[in-house]
C-alpha cells in the first residue's frame, strides 16, 4: 500500500505525489530519467473541470498522467 506524502494544486492540475516502499528492483526504472531508483514514487496527475450536472468544479482523470520515478524527477515534470 503506498503512502501519500504530498498533495498540491498547481493552477489547473492537482499532483499527489505517494511513496511505493519499494525501489527499481520492483518497479522498473525511473520514468522520466530511465535510471535506477532506491525508492520509487508514484504521482497522479488531475485536471480541473466544470461539472455540468453537479454545476460546480471538480477534479478528473480524463487526458492526465500517471508516472514513477525518482520524487526529483516526478515534481519536475508538473505543469
Amino acid at each position: 500500500m503506498s503512502e501519500v506524502i504530498e498533495e498540491v494544486i498547481k493552477g489547473d492540475y492537482k499532483y499527489k505525489l505517494s511513496r511505493t516502499g519499494y525501489g527499481s528492483d520492483r518497479y522498473g526504472v525511473c520514468d522520466i530519467c530511465g535510471k535506477w531508483a532506491d525508492s520509487v514514487y508514484i504521482q497522479s496527475e488531475m485536471k480541473k473541470y466544470w461539472n455540468p450536472i453537479d454545476r460546480r468544479w471538480s477534479w478528473t482523470y480524463e487526458g492526465c498522467e500517471t508516472h514513477m520515478g525518482h520524487k526529483e524527477c516526478l515534481i519536475k515534470i508538473r505543469r
